[in-house]
């Protein structure tokens, strides 16, 4: 299920390649917020710091 989120994900970033950033960061957040957290994964911005990843 994983592949199949990110290959998901990554179509969805190429065909939102010439798009306004705030689509392409929109879907970043969807990925984020609702396709990996629904397969038990939770990824933490800290900003500069980098990501930090959880699985549950």
């Amino acid at each position: 299920e994983l592949a199949d989120v990110m290959e998901s994900f990554q179509k969805d970033l190429t065909s939102l390649a010439g798009e306004a950033p705030a689509e392409l960061l929109g879907r970043c957040d969807q990925v984020r917020d609702v396709d990996l957290v629904r397969l038990g994964v939770r990824l933490e911005d800290r900003g500069n710091e980098g990501y930090v990843c959880y699985k549950g």
